[in-house]
């Protein structure tokens, strides 16, 4: 395995909240579950922000608007979104990490270059915004400008612990190359929240390979407590 698809690997890992055994045998929802006809009224109201994706920043904005800002994008079923976005919405299914295929990235078409996953557990639900294979091998980088889209909220980060990096045998550079504007430093998680839902974003060397959207935040290492510890220091 070569060192650029290692680092895409890495980076999976790290970004899947969620998506390990423990926390589905341990995590519950935090909200009362919702009537079918709450559902379908926070649906009606979601469906006035959701339209055809044109752009990776369209996508993100919608995203960011109904899964940040609102929660209703939770209650959409990947068919429903793939529908309506015209992309590809896949919904996750759990593997062991080590035998993901090389690179996990999924060597599909899409008009943007991006993807979408959506997981669903017991403690609530995951989008992760991904790259196909092309896109991640052309650029290898959401963001190959090396700074979010000043469409977006600014960014809170903090450095990703050393034990965790360590864990991942992070012992090589990736070919990515941050350009001299970059803002978006390495060794770092980016995210943003509010109540109970969040977004993150991290990277060794400057790049981003995936976005993660969430409803469980309290139960993650974006929680008040966990934040609390980290080093936000830059």
């Amino acid at each position: 395995m070569n060192m650029k698809l290692q680092t895409v690997m890495v980076l999976y890992s790290i970004l899947m909240f969620g998506c390990s055994s423990a926390y589905e045998e341990n995590s519950h929802r935090d909200q009362k579950a919702l009537t079918v006809e709450e559902i379908a009224q926070a649906k009606a109201s979601c469906v006035k922000t959701l339209h055809k994706v044109t752009s990776r920043d369209d996508l993100i904005v919608q995203m960011f608007e109904t899964a940040l800002e609102d929660d209703c994008l939770y209650h959409f079923t990947s068919a429903e979104l793939e529908k309506i976005w015209g992309i590809p919405i896949a919904d996750y299914i759990q593997v062991d990490p080590l035998k993901l295929p090389v690179p996990p990235n999924k060597d599909i078409e899409s008009p943007i270059g991006l993807y979408v996953v959506k997981n669903t557990i017991p403690a609530g639900a995951t989008f992760r915004i991904e790259m196909t294979l092309s896109e991640l091998e052309k650029h290898f980088s959401i963001f190959p400008e090396g700074y979010f889209p000043s469409i977006l909220p600014e960014p809170k980060s903090f450095a990703l612990p050393e034990a965790a990096i360590r864990s991942h045998h992070v012992t090589y550079i990736p070919p990515y190359q941050s350009p001299p504007q970059a803002k978006i430093k390495a060794d770092r998680m980016y995210y943003w929240f509010k109540d109970n839902q969040a977004v993150a974003a991290a990277g060794f060397v400057g790049e981003i390979t995936l976005i993660s959207f969430l409803n469980y935040r309290s139960r993650t290492e974006l929680s008040d407590e966990r934040l609390a510890k980290a080093d936000h220091s830059e």
